[in-house]
């Protein structure tokens, strides 16, 4: 799994475990206080972002400060997984807690007209996209071959 070059005495294990303590309270009040200022809900999604730019964060500065790709010596789906964990946890604490009361998309909809253009938007942008494949899929004569 690429973990030979890892010194798993109990010194370094207090010591990562502290730092990741450390790192994880400081990522939940940088996040509560975000969603309140924001005025947003948690949700699973937010959770998945989390997750994916703790990733991200954990290699470069890895790379950045060590000069060691942290990543590589774990395995990068142990890693990735990890943090998507971590990050829905997290947001689902946050939901559960209240940190902002619950809102539903219909509501978020209903009230807000940028929302609701961005979404709107986001489908039109989505619905061009798939369109494109389906008409380089057609040139093709094999549906989906530009996958394989």
């Amino acid at each position: 799994m690429g973990t030979d070059a890892l010194d798993p005495s109990f010194g370094p294990v207090i010591l990562f475990t502290l730092l990741h303590y450390v790192a994880f309270i400081g990522v939940g009040l940088g996040v509560s206080w975000s969603l309140s200022k924001f005025h947003t809900t948690p949700n699973i999604f937010l959770g998945l972002a989390l997750g994916f730019g703790l990733f991200d964060l954990v290699f470069y500065t890895s790379v950045t400060v060590t000069g060691i790709d942290v990543i590589g010596e774990f395995g990068w789906p142990s890693v990735l997984l990890g943090n998507l964990i971590a990050g829905v946890s997290l947001m689902s604490f946050l939901y559960f807690t209240g940190v902002r009361p619950p809102l539903s998309w219909w509501s978020t909809l209903d009230q807000n007209r940028v929302f609701r253009e961005g979404v709107v938007a986001g489908l039109v942008g989505a619905w061009t996209v798939a369109l494109w494949f389906f008409m380089v899929d057609m040139g093709q004569d094999s549906p989906s071959s530009h996958l394989a």
